[in-house]
């Protein structure tokens, strides 16, 4: 009950650093009274579980939407969506971190999400190699502490490099080359 307590007190105090809203201090108080020695232990445990419900309600009011991209060119911008179900306008860092060296993209910082709304933000993604990658967005206050808990984004990249791309043209179009070359030859051998 402890730990539930812990956690769910620095879950609000991380989202208290940017929502300024007084429904997260009233909600970090009301914490405070399953500290009470008046409570017995069932209904210590119950209000426990109930308020880490809580907690986690609140906290996925700002949240960034997890998803799966198709990826087919080399260079290219996805959506990601960023919610924002608190009345207050909130400023935040999204933090983009892809898990392998697959791809490279781009974060964003100081963005202003309106209160009650989704704001969607152009993700820049450069291929490097084709494959699967997952990207950790984070959102983070402005010193780069995460607020919550980061959303996955799926990326697939299917994209043939272009150097692979011309050898195959190139190696087709000697092929065919070479094909027409001997068909030319068995028909002057018959003309003979």
């Amino acid at each position: 009950l402890r730990s539930n307590y812990t956690e769910s007190r620095r879950a609000l105090t991380k989202l208290a650093q940017v929502v300024d809203s007084t429904d997260l201090v009233m909600m970090r108080a009301r914490l405070a009274q399953l500290l009470s020695p008046e409570l017995k232990k069932d209904s210590r445990k119950y209000f426990s579980y109930s308020a880490a419900n809580a907690v986690k309600e609140v906290v996925r009011k700002l949240r960034i939407n997890s998803g799966k991209y198709q990826i087919t060119t080399s260079s290219v911008d996805l959506p990601v969506t960023v919610i924002n179900e608190f009345d207050v306008d909130v400023t935040i860092n999204v933090t983009m971190v892809p898990q392998n060296t697959r791809v490279r993209v781009g974060s964003f910082y100081d963005v202003v999400i309106p209160a009650q709304s989704k704001r969607q933000l152009e993700m820049s993604v450069d291929v490097v190699a084709p494959g699967q990658t997952t990207v950790l967005a984070t959102i983070s206050d402005t010193d780069g502490d995460e607020v919550v808990p980061a959303a996955l984004l799926t990326l697939n990249s299917t994209v043939i490099d272009p150097r692979v791309t011309w050898f195959t043209s190139a190696s087709a179009i000697l092929l065919l080359l070479a094909a027409v070359a001997q068909s030319v030859r068995r028909v002057r051998r018959r003309g003979k």
